[in-house]
């Protein structure tokens, strides 16, 4: 929501701005647990974004500002929505206990003008309550440059030190497209409405598994994926997603033909990999290798191609929605390691860029460790997303590694020109 139209304007002191003192929308103000900043916290969000609080604040200095947010979470971890100036994005709130009823999370870090802001907070996934919003003045540091594969080719090392260059200081548009090459291609569209195509295409290699290939046969995406990758002088970047469908154990309940169409999905797979992780002499271990050494044969293809990509598997964690987040953050780890460890070592792919991206939220528990991520980030769902590259320049991802935010829904108004054009 643009800001500059409400009337009310909260007081700003020492960077912060209490919620109660805010336009509320369907919300109320309450005094009870105590714990709280000022004279109360807002109350009464739901799942709708129509019931929302718009603190609206006068910036004194324009610059780049962490912003966090105050506020109370008593039946497990939230998310909100998040709008500052019309740019939205989300906040994840933790879980509060009684007692220490009132926390603080970061909602990421903005570019903000001096005089009237608004900072819009409601829905998503509700039930909680907001406190404040605190600006502490913030920079950008650059992110390191070293990938960790110390065989990565020249290619990846180039495509990863060009995103560490714009990092905190541009936005590259991007796009799903797993139709790239047939009619309905979603960068077709881009390209028919807007003159441009995405610099980032992200595209999927779900039909590599062997419960997909038993189904449907050998698929041939890969090779279309690469028309995209090779076109333009290969300027585009290439990102690769991969929902892994289970090699085995596909019959439950919800799922009682066995179908690998969705056997990603926990709920369609009774596949137990922490337990094939501790036998490795077992037969299930042994599918899980072939699933690797079948995604392995085509991730060489994009090597052969001198293709860098951007590989975003196991995404979304620590979700338990995808059979990989579904049976503890130490049985992950193992995973990811088995999957970076066979693809680098044993099939000497060094043309990946290894993007480990939660859900909305991170949890330090999960990361895999630099030994094997160069990228961390989120993947967001945003019902109206806005790319804004005043917004959610970085976030609450604090390891080394630095944050790659990965929208999952990119409208076309925000496209921009593929590298090597002019900015």
């Amino acid at each position: 929501m643009a800001g500059h139209a409400q009337t009310t304007v909260a007081p700003l002191t020492n960077g912060r701005a209490e919620a109660e003192a805010g336009v509320l929308r369907r919300v109320t103000v309450a005094t009870t647990p105590t714990g709280f900043s000022g004279t109360g916290y807002v109350t009464g969000f739901t799942n709708s974004d129509t019931l929302n609080v718009a603190i609206t604040f006068n910036n004194p200095t324009a610059g780049l500002y962490k912003l966090s947010v105050g506020y109370t979470s008593p039946y497990g971890p939230k998310v909100a929505n998040l709008d500052v100036n019309g740019s939205k994005s989300t906040v994840a709130f933790a879980g509060t206990a009684t007692g220490p009823a009132f926390a603080v999370s970061d909602a990421g870090t903005v570019l903000l003008p001096q005089g009237l802001n608004t900072v819009t907070i409601g829905g998503n996934y509700g039930y909680y309550g907001v406190d404040y919003m605190q600006l502490t003045a913030a920079s950008v540091a650059p992110p390191p440059k070293q990938l960790s594969d110390p065989l990565a080719t020249a290619g990846a090392k180039a495509l990863h030190s060009y995103l560490a260059d714009l990092y905190g200081t541009k936005i590259l548009s991007g796009q799903q497209d797993d139709q790239y090459g047939n009619a309905n291609s979603e960068v077709k569209y881009v390209l028919a409405t807007t003159g441009k195509e995405p610099a980032i295409v992200s595209m999927d290699l779900l039909n590599y598994a062997s419960a997909a290939v038993t189904r449907y046969g050998a698929s041939t995406d890969a090779e279309r994926y690469l028309t995209w990758s090779r076109s333009g002088n290969g300027r585009g970047i290439t990102a690769l997603i991969w929902h892994w469908r289970a090699p085995a154990d596909n019959v439950t309940t919800a799922n009682p033909s066995g179908s690998p169409d969705g056997a990603f999905y926990t709920a369609n797979t009774a596949f137990n990999f922490a337990a094939a992780l501790a036998d490795t002499s077992g037969t299930r271990y042994h599918l899980l290798l072939n699933d690797i050494d079948l995604i392995a044969a085509q991730l060489k293809k994009f090597q052969a191609a001198g293709v860098p990509v951007l590989w975003r598997p196991l995404h979304e964690t620590p979700g338990t929605f995808f059979w990989w987040g579904n049976q503890g953050a130490d049985n992950f780890k193992k995973l990811w390691q088995l999957l970076y460890t066979r693809l680098t070592v044993r099939h000497q792919l060094h043309n990946l860029i290894w993007v480990y991206s939660t859900d909305a939220t991170p949890d330090a528990a999960w990361y895999p460790g630099d030994a094997y991520v160069d990228v961390a980030g989120d993947d967001i769902y945003q019902s109206s997303a806005t790319l804004d590259p005043n917004v959610n320049i970085s976030g609450n991802w604090t390891a080394r590694r630095w944050r790659f935010v990965a929208l999952l829904l990119i409208v076309s108004a925000a496209v921009q020109p593929r590298p090597g054009s002019s900015f």
